[in-house]
Parts: C-alpha cells; structure tokens; sequence
C-alpha cells in the first residue's frame, strides 16, 4: 500500500501536462463518468486539445446538459465553437443498460466510429449493495459493466480505419485506436493474504460477491485487481476480440481529489477530506495521467500508466499464484459476459 510519506510527494510532484505536440483534433473521443470528477477533468482537456465528437457518457440528461455547459464555459467560446461535445445517457448497474446505452448511441450517431475511449466511471460504496443481476454493485459497475462496455465498444474503434487528413500517417501511434481503463495502484500492490483462501474455495468473484466477505478497503483492491485481470485479458486474446489494431492500457492518477466517495456517509466524507488534502492531487492534476495515457503509442499496449512512467507488475501479479488467479478471474468475466456479446 502506498504510504503517507509517499502520498505527500506524489501530491507535490504531479504528472506532468500533456506535450505541446499532443493533439486530439479531428478525434472521435468518448469518455464515460464525464461529469465530475476525473472525467470531466479529462473532459475539458480533450475539449481544449480539439476533440470532435466529443462524446461526454454521463448518468442523466440533466448531467449532460450541465457538464456541455460547464466545459464551453471553461475551454472558451472560440475554442468549442469549432468541436462537438454530445452527451450520452450511460448507467452502468445493469448488463441491460450499458447495451441500452449502444443502442442509443447507434439511434443517434449511426456509422459513428471512436478513435479514443476512456473509461473514467465507477463507483465507491460503503456496504454491500446487490446489482439488477445479482452481483455486488462496485463489481458490477467497475468490473463486469465497465468490461462489457469495452467489448461492445472495440468494433467502434477498429471501424475508425486508416487514418486521414489531421489523423496523420497510418503508421503513427498516435492514428490508432486508443482504449484506456481508469485503475489504481490498487490493482499491483494486493497481497496475497488479501485473497480468498484456498480452503474456501472461492474465486476471486465469488470473493467479492459474498456479503459476509465485505470490506470496504480490501473490496477496492481486490476489484482493481479483477479489472486489471478483464483488462489483460482483452489483450491477450487479440484473436476473439479482435484487439490487434487496438491500443488498450490502464492509468492510474495517484490520489485525488474527488467525490468518489459521495454515497458515504457525511462524517465520513468530511473526515476524509481532511485527512488527504495535503496527501492528495487535484482531478485537474490527475487527469495529466489519463490525457497522456491516451497519447501513447504501441509500446503501452497491455501496460499500466502511472506518474509519467510505465509501472511494472506488482509481485503477487508476477507470480504463479497471480497467474492461476488471473486466468481464473478472466474465464469467469467471460462466462459471465458472453451471453450479452
């Protein structure tokens, strides 16, 4: 786990601000959680570094409509005068939904292809909540919905084709297809005492969807890890998925401050706050990671994004234990997902 120590350097010293060289004009971007937040963050960047569409997927129409608002306000009329910011209605509780969602976006945007799809939106809760589908809610939202989305999502990117005009020569990192997945340290730092135990026979699933198992700390984790596993798991069968022409990494902003924590409860919150503001960077300082995570090329594919720097497996990941379980863990994400692909 990341120390306090550590948490006040990384505070003082955050990512650095995407290149002068970086452009994402004439890029079809989506970005989900786009209305508060590290989405909205990284939203009016990709504004101000001329994404069009810029494709804002957020919980409501009200959001929606707020969120365009506040990014024209705060990139500038000359600037988005010449982008499109759309907003999309996305809930992710529900297999159902999140193919609501593509069914809205093609009714609305038919041919629409995507060049870059960063996936902000999550969940942090403070108990044991039980999805529309039965699983507990955050492995819901942040593992198994955010990993159908994905999927859906790759056609979109792949029919962004050879590039032309601004996109630049075929050949350039930055023309490909960017996936990118908001993770956390989290996912490279669980111990293996944090798994379920062997003599309980439970998959890391099962782990997290088993209300007597439920710690809020070491749930967080073990969901970053599953995440990390769906990830890896897309990268590693580029055959079924068709992820070959693809970039798909992972970043991780460092602490921040956000209202991630906005289901908990009111003390909790404040307490919070108080205790990680001098640990913890702003979403604007953040979302430096996310921009730039999206600006790499090939040589990030299938890596994890963190403070400027590629960040290598953690040790439990490296191990055979972690090997075992990550094969586990993406044979049961896909058994569970195949039937709404």
């Amino acid at each position: 786990m990341t120390t306090p120590s550590a948490l006040w350097r990384e505070a003082r010293n955050p990512p650095r601000h995407p290149p002068t060289a970086l452009t994402f004009r004439n890029k079809s971007v989506l970005v989900t959680g786009a209305n508060s937040g590290l989405g909205y963050a990284a939203s009016v960047k990709y504004a101000a570094l001329g994404a069009s569409p810029l494709l804002l997927a957020v919980r409501s129409e009200e959001k929606g409509a707020s969120t365009k608002a506040a990014i024209e306000r705060e990139v500038g009329a000359e600037k988005t005068k010449t982008i499109k910011i759309i907003p999309l209605v996305l809930e992710l509780s529900s297999f159902a939904s999140v193919k609501a969602f593509l069914k809205r976006f093609d009714e609305r945007l038919p041919h629409q292809t995507l060049d870059v799809v960063l996936l902000c939106a999550g969940v942090a809760l403070p108990d044991f909540r039980t999805s529309p589908d039965g699983y507990e809610m955050t492995t819901q939202v942040n593992v198994l919905s955010n990993t159908l989305l994905a999927l859906l999502l790759l056609p979109k990117l792949r029919a962004s084709g050879a590039p032309t005009g601004d996109k630049g020569d075929k050949d350039s990192p930055s023309s490909l297809p960017h996936l990118c997945f908001l993770n956390s340290l989290a996912s490279h730092v669980v111990e293996p005492k944090m798994l379920p135990a062997a003599a309980s026979g439970q998959t890391l699933l099962d782990h997290l969807n088993d209300r007597a198992k439920f710690d809020v700390t070491k749930h967080y984790y073990l969901a970053k890890l599953a995440a990390w596993f769906a990830m890896s798991g897309m990268i590693e069968h580029p055959r079924d998925f068709e992820t070959r022409d693809v970039i798909i990494n992972a970043c991780c902003p460092g602490m921040c401050r956000t209202n991630m924590q906005r289901d908990f409860p009111f003390v909790k919150r404040i307490m919070a706050k108080v205790s990680l503001l001098p640990l913890s960077r702003s979403a604007e300082e953040g979302s430096r990671s996310l921009i730039n995570a999206t600006g790499l090329g090939p040589e990030s594919n299938g890596k994890f994004w963190r403070n400027d720097e590629f960040l290598p497996p953690g040790e439990m990941l490296d191990s055979e234990l972690g090997q075992e379980l990550y094969h586990e863990t993406w044979d049961e994400i896909l058994k569970i997902l195949k039937p709404h692909l």
